[in-house]
């Protein structure tokens, strides 16, 4: 034994201990940083229903989005109930569509119109449910009402004055016969 060499003890399990520490505040601010990601993910996940069809509304040219409704459905899902647009920036102009979801408005196979205008419509099935709208879409029961098929949201949105003034004539409870051949009955209020 070399009795110059003087044994430090103790300085080995500092260093380790702080080797330890180190790792472990690195771990915990990944940890942290992983959970923070996934959250923000999870948040863009829920409401991607609802900010598509808002990029969908917005993209048409005249129409301003006064409001999406809707409720969570499930732990992260978001479900629209309704849209609410306004056209040509007059406000007294309103269309609210039912259960509309992204990218199908542009497919214009359901167009669930609740209220246009002044008009609130609803309408009465075959098996006895009575939706509180009618589907002028091409797909649904009332695409023959109008005098002229809607294509889509587009071309709904561009007669509006049109399609206005037709409701406006239709009695307040009426029959319809669908494009499936069924009989129905559209009610406006």
């Amino acid at each position: 034994m070399n009795p110059a060499v003087e044994i430090q003890y103790g300085i080995e399990p500092r260093l380790r201990r702080r080797r330890q520490v180190a790792r472990l505040l690195l771990t915990l601010a990944l940890v942290a940083g992983c959970v923070a990601a996934v959250r923000i993910s999870m948040e863009k996940l829920k409401y991607r229903n609802r900010d598509g069809l808002q990029r969908e509304l917005e993209s048409i040219a005249g129409v301003r989005v006064v409001g999406i409704d809707g409720y969570e459905d499930a732990p992260f899902t978001w479900k629209v109930v309704q849209a609410r647009i306004t056209v040509g920036g007059n406000s007294a102009k309103t269309i609210t569509l039912r259960a509309p979801g992204s990218g199908q408005l542009r497919k214009g196979e359901h167009l669930n119109v609740f209220r246009i205008g002044p008009h609130f419509l609803s309408a009465t099935y075959p098996d006895g449910t009575w939706p509180d709208c009618i589907d002028l879409g091409s797909k649904g029961p009332f695409a023959t009402l109008l005098p002229s098929p809607l294509r889509d949201v587009d071309d709904l949105v561009a007669r509006y004055d049109e399609v206005l003034a037709f409701i406006g004539t239709l009695p307040a409870d009426g029959p319809h016969r669908g494009p499936d051949g069924k009989d129905y009955v559209f009610h406006r209020r």
